[in-house]
């Protein structure tokens, strides 16, 4: 009966030793992420990405970018064509619908191809001189990723739900 306790002891400090190692809890600093994300809340990040399976767009992730973490949503995916013009986002010459922004125009107008390893990264909060993002830095590449963004840790412990956006025409 002891080494079962024991054994039940090892496994679950193990759990938490693999929980601790893997998440990290970053603060949102500055207004870019609105309305999704606001400033000073704390939200939970799982390290190893590959972990949940393959990056999705729509996804919330960390990022280093000239030794500065930014946590940004990953808008177009390696190999696609992302066109951002007259404050639309198309996507293999597809519309990008997106439930989560508040302000549907995005400014900036640019053609990029992305290669292989490659995503582009945008704020929620599209306003002009809100976001430094992907249309300022470019593309970011597989290893600027630092995390994905699972969760709001604080103020109020809250879960993100996978994104509502949508390709059209």
């Amino acid at each position: 009966m002891k080494k079962i306790i024991l054994f039940i002891i090892i496994i679950i400090l193990i759990a938490i030793a693999t929980v601790l190692i893997s998440v990290k809890i970053f603060a949102i600093s500055g207004n870019s992420m609105e309305s999704s994300l606001k400033d000073k809340e704390k939200v939970l990040v799982l390290k190893y990405v590959n972990f949940l399976g393959k990056l999705q767009r729509g996804d919330i992730i960390l990022i280093e970018k000239d030794n500065k973490l930014m946590i940004k949503r990953i808008i177009a995916l390696p190999k696609e064509k992302i066109e951002i013009n007259e404050g639309k986002i198309i996507i293999n010459d597809q519309l990008l619908l997106e439930s989560y922004v508040n302000d549907f125009y995005t400014y900036g107008n640019q053609r990029i191809f992305l290669a292989d390893g490659q995503y582009f990264v945008l704020g929620d909060n599209r306003k002009a001189n809100e976001s430094i993002d992907s249309r300022i830095f470019g593309p970011v590449t597989e290893r600027a990723i630092r995390g994905k963004v699972l969760g709001i840790f604080s103020p109020n412990l809250k879960i993100i739900k996978p994104p509502l956006y949508k390709l059209g025409s």
